[in-house]
């Protein structure tokens, strides 16, 4: 079973639930369960249960192994100190595989999603909650600076920028890209001249 300070640092089912369908009770057996440090039994969320509510041993061989087939896995701590007591027990929903309190020696792998959706298949075993970083993330209200001082080299129109290193340059190579209408903001031009001769006579207008 997961060590003590499992139960006081790390409970709840927010652990490893994405989401549960309609927990069922059920009552959890203190049958094969170790009293720890403090002469207490606990039977750890995260557990797998058999039909009795007996706590289910995980191993892990060719991939996890389970010492009798389980209906569920507990969604919550329960203190069996003085005896079987009623718990949570989940059978359908999402879980978060590599979250679930492996014994000692049992190092997760992903081959144990299909262990444990194969034991329970209305239980869906998905990848790891850790949050996204700016590089991965697509949210909109995130954003990233970049410091361009030290950049080099030049960017051209087809990606955003102008493919020009000076002013003069980059005016001349957006307007060859794209005349814009003087309706629209623009010139209505490809060149200079004649965008200077536009924008005049439409200030003399």
């Amino acid at each position: 079973m997961r060590l003590r300070e499992h139960q006081g640092h790390l409970q709840g089912p927010k652990l490893f639930i994405s989401r549960c369908d309609s927990p069922e009770p059920i009552t959890v057996s203190d049958e094969g369960i170790q009293p720890d440090e403090d002469n207490e039994k606990w039977v750890h969320e995260g557990t797998f249960l058999d039909k009795d509510g007996k706590a289910i041993t995980l191993t892990k061989g060719e991939g996890l192994e389970f010492s009798a087939d389980p209906v569920g896995i507990l969604t919550e701590a329960v203190n069996v100190t003085d005896g079987a007591q009623g718990g949570s027990l989940m059978r359908r929903g999402v879980i978060y595989a590599e979250k679930l309190p492996y014994p000692e020696g049992v190092e997760y792998d992903d081959s144990f999603k299909a262990a444990i959706e194969a034991k329970l298949p209305h239980i869906l075993c998905v990848g790891s909650r850790t949050p996204a970083t700016s590089a991965s993330s697509s949210s909109s209200s995130s954003s990233v600076n970049f410091d361009l001082s030290k950049a080099t080299g030049t960017l051209g129109i087809d990606k955003g920028g102008t493919g020009a290193t000076s002013a003069s340059e980059a005016l001349d190579a957006l307007l060859e890209s794209q005349p814009l209408p003087i309706t629209k903001g623009g010139t209505g031009a490809s060149d200079k001249d004649t965008a200077v001769t536009n924008l005049g006579a439409q200030k003399a207008e």
